[in-house]
């Protein structure tokens, strides 16, 4: 699914309904992907896994996330277009994203 920084699927659905509806549906893993870069990411699921944990385990199925941030926003510097997430970086926030019990980490 994609999600806004304040939790919510562009047309409104939370993030924790969204993820308790695929994993009653079956899913094997419900994630977040191509919708913020990794900082807002990481701070997303920092607050909402409170709400996340209760309505994925309350589906009765083992509870998996997934993490899939894009490279944030680009900058326009010198007429060019640049995203400044280095690897790095990037790497730094997918530490972080295990760390808050993430298990499938990627990038967009």
């Amino acid at each position: 699914m994609s999600f806004t920084e304040d939790g919510v699927t562009h047309s409104g659905v939370a993030l924790s309904d969204a993820f308790a509806a695929l994993k009653s549906a079956g899913a094997d893993i419900v994630g977040a992907n191509c919708c913020i870069g990794p900082h807002a990411l990481v701070a997303l699921l920092k607050t909402k896994l409170p709400e996340i944990s209760p309505a994925c385990q309350s589906a009765g199925r083992n509870f998996s996330i997934s993490a899939y941030p894009n490279a944030g926003r680009p900058q326009y510097v010198d007429g060019r277009y640049y995203y400044l997430a280095t690897p790095a970086y990037f790497a730094q926030k997918g530490v972080e994203l295990a760390d808050y019990g993430v298990r499938l980490i990627g990038g967009c």
